[in-house]
């Protein structure tokens, strides 16, 4: 048994989305990808892909400080879990959204968290995704 690692040493994630659901989602990932990573002698890219920039009304159900006004919101985000990489985990901030699928690079796990039909339909149909989840709400 290998306790779910495989037998490359490395792991990518994509998460296509950095508003409402993905900026937690991101925090939530972060830390016990590095406790695995370190563990077993693995590497984690996690590659974080929106345009938005972060605004007053972002501040008080999104997952970024009032300091990060104005930012981008993927390197407000990759900025604040700067402390967190380290050899084994990797974070990546990609200002822009995934519409066609050279927008993404290939991942092991991708997770989407966006608003847009379109670019959850172009995700979860390509294979670059790998195994994919979709993390929205409605309403």
């Amino acid at each position: 048994m290998n306790n779910g690692v495989k037998s490359s040493t490395g792991y990518s994630v994509n998460l296509i989305g950095a508003g409402g659901i993905a900026s937690w989602v991101l925090h939530g990932l972060v830390r016990p990808s590095r406790r695995f990573a370190q563990a077993n002698g693995a590497r984690v890219t996690i590659r974080v892909y929106d345009s938005d920039r972060v605004d007053d009304d972002n501040v008080h159900h999104q997952n970024f400080r009032p300091s990060d006004v104005g930012k981008v919101k993927v390197d407000a985000l990759c900025d604040e879990l700067a402390e967190f990489q380290c050899e084994e985990i990797k974070l990546i901030p990609c200002a822009w959204d995934v519409r066609r699928e050279s927008d993404f690079d290939e991942a092991d796990l991708t997770v989407v968290a966006v608003d847009s039909p379109k670019a959850r339909d172009l995700v979860i149909g390509s294979a670059k995704a790998g195994k994919w989840a979709i993390c929205t709400c409605a309403g």
